[in-house]
């Protein structure tokens, strides 16, 4: 599957956006869904601020409080099109908050949405021409017209990708408890079975102890530790002047100072 520009265009108002230093109020923007948006494209200009935000709707939101003239949300990992599961005849059961349901030409569109915006399920209905896309679900339904599709979770670093420290053991929050594992590798992949980004391993104990996060850090050369991504966080840049575009399969973005907004998720 290719990555596909999606673009959904109503006309509206132009929105006079003034700078950042200006105390004069900003425009409020809808941002669920983000308005304007177009898939698989980043902004190129003059960066105001950057980011680390879990959506494209909390960038746009952003963008509109800050007096940005567009914003590009970019995720990082998770699998492309090309590298997904794909389940022809299945649509999932929506989960929890996060999912959005959009018009849609067809399941490589739906599949370029969720990528680009750092969802790593999604739903298409060839009979309804929606595009539904998931944080999470919380199971499945047989349907002739859908097509569904699932990859890695976005932010979620493979082992070898990751930043190894050795001679450093993470000081970790409390409640955290450590369990036995052959080697430092072993270590890394049961983090990554929790979906979680740090780790570190005791060579003489085999004591594995993996955790969402951490206060520093101290010296043990029995120890090696890893830190990879945060799980389904991307970068959110907004921007104070756009010269241009670039395509990009794992981004969305939208500018703010055009009278024609793009409407997707």
């Amino acid at each position: 599957m290719s990555s596909v520009l999606v673009r959904l265009s109503v006309l509206v108002p132009l929105l006079e956006v003034v700078p950042l230093a200006s105390s004069q109020p900003q425009p409020q923007y809808h941002c669920n869904p983000a308005p304007g948006t177009e898939v698989g494209v980043a902004l190129v200009g003059s960066v105001n601020q950057t980011l680390s935000e879990s959506s494209p709707e909390l960038c746009c939101y952003y963008a509109s409080k800050y007096g940005g003239k567009g914003w590009t949300f970019e995720t990082h990992g998770g699998d492309t099109c090309p590298q997904q599961t794909v389940l022809k005849g299945i649509a999932f059961n929506i989960g929890g908050s996060g999912s959005h349901s959009v018009s849609g030409n067809s399941s490589d569109d739906c599949c370029g949405v969720a990528v680009a915006s750092g969802r790593s399920m999604w739903t298409y209905d060839d009979d309804a021409k929606t595009c539904t896309v998931f944080y999470e679900v919380r199971g499945r339904r047989h349907d002739g017209a859908s097509t569904s599709g699932m990859g890695r979770i976005p932010g979620v670093d493979t082992c070898d990708s990751q930043t190894v420290l050795d001679g450093v053991a993470f000081d970790m929050t409390s409640g955290i408890s450590s369990v036995k594992t052959n080697s430092s590798g072993d270590c890394c992949a049961k983090a990554q079975s929790e979906q979680r980004s740090l780790w570190s391993f005791n060579n003489r104990t085999n004591d594995c102890a993996v955790f969402y996060d951490m206060r520093g850090r101290h010296v043990d050369s029995d120890v090696t530790s890893g830190m990879g991504g945060t799980p389904g966080v991307g970068t959110c840049t907004i921007f104070s002047a756009i010269t241009g575009t670039r395509a990009d399969p794992r981004s969305m973005s939208a500018r703010l100072d055009v009278a024609v907004v793009n409407l997707v998720v």
